[in-house]
């Protein structure tokens, strides 16, 4: 049970360093930078901060794991403060009213698909290269 509550409570510092100031500054901004700066700007830095994240990773965690929790916060700021704001709101302000919520939920529904198809091109790739090669668990923080 323990171990549970700080899972928890980790999730909960994490989404309050990230995600939580990253949705406010984006509220804050997005009538004056526009829908589509903000956009590009967060799939730029998302790129930037995956990139890091991914070469630097074992280094990272083994050697300064505050700058790769630092990383990731920062990640999930501009995750918030990019992409994760403006797809919900774009889709909600292009459809014309009479169709608003049907185009937005074909919309929303297509995204849904698209993480769907993600997952099952995953799966059957997870064994190229021999049995759990592509994708390694022991890579993965638990």
């Amino acid at each position: 049970m323990t171990n549970l509550t700080n899972i928890c409570v980790g999730n909960i510092i994490l989404a309050a360093a990230g995600l939580v100031p990253g949705y406010w500054v984006s509220f804050a901004v997005i009538d004056t930078w526009g829908r589509k700066p903000i956009q590009i700007m967060g799939f730029v830095m998302l790129t930037i901060l995956f990139v890091i994240l991914g070469f630097a990773y074992h280094p990272l965690v083994n050697n300064a794991i505050g700058a790769f929790i630092f990383l990731y916060c920062l990640t999930n700021f501009f995750q918030n403060f990019g992409p994760n704001t403006t797809t919900f709101i774009m889709p909600a302000e292009l459809f014309p009213t009479r169709f608003r919520s049907t185009a937005h939920g074909i919309s929303a529904a297509s995204g849904k698909l698209g993480a769907i198809i993600a997952q099952i091109f995953v799966f059957y790739v997870k064994d190229r290269g021999g049995k759990n090669q592509y994708v390694t668990i022991d890579d993965a923080v638990i």
